[in-house]
């Protein structure tokens, strides 16, 4: 299977997410914390916490109206940004069987998938998130490898 990587977040994409300036959550330092614990490296910028990990999802994360925003982009491949249909068809059938995130094709072409977190961090809640993201994002996309392969880089 292809091997899925988040693409750059760019300034205008998050803008375009929110109509104030990106921030990291206020709680970042323990939500990068819990995060570890689950394998992902973390790293705090002015404008989110990156999250990456070697076989799921890599995240930014952002505070967004009294919750956190996890958003994750697969940049499409020649094929996907020529198909858009196709794209477009795959992020539907990742949201007919989602439960925190939705999925949707960005300006640019590419697969954006977004799911938020209401409120502050509570180790149980975030938890239970973490594991409905994973769900909703990388294990779908995994029973969707044919596509996968052909749409995203």
């Amino acid at each position: 299977m292809v091997r899925i990587a988040l693409i750059t977040v760019m300034v205008c994409t998050l803008t375009y997410c929110s109509p104030v300036r990106a921030a990291p959550p206020a709680q970042a330092d323990t939500i990068a914390a819990h995060l570890g614990f689950f394998g992902y490296e973390t790293e705090t910028t002015d404008e989110f916490l990156r999250a990456n990990h070697p076989s799921n999802l890599n995240i930014a994360i952002k505070e967004h109206r009294g919750g956190v925003l996890f958003l994750s982009f697969l940049g499409a491949s020649a094929y996907g940004k020529e198909n858009p249909n196709e794209l477009m068809a795959l992020a539907n059938e990742l949201n007919v069987n989602a439960t925190v995130s939705r999925s949707y094709v960005d300006k640019d072409g590419d697969l954006a998938l977004e799911a938020w977190f209401p409120g502050t961090y509570e180790k149980a809640r975030f938890s239970l998130f973490l594991e409905e993201w994973n769900k909703d994002t990388i294990l779908q996309l995994r029973q969707h490898t044919e596509e996968v392969d052909k749409l995203f880089d």
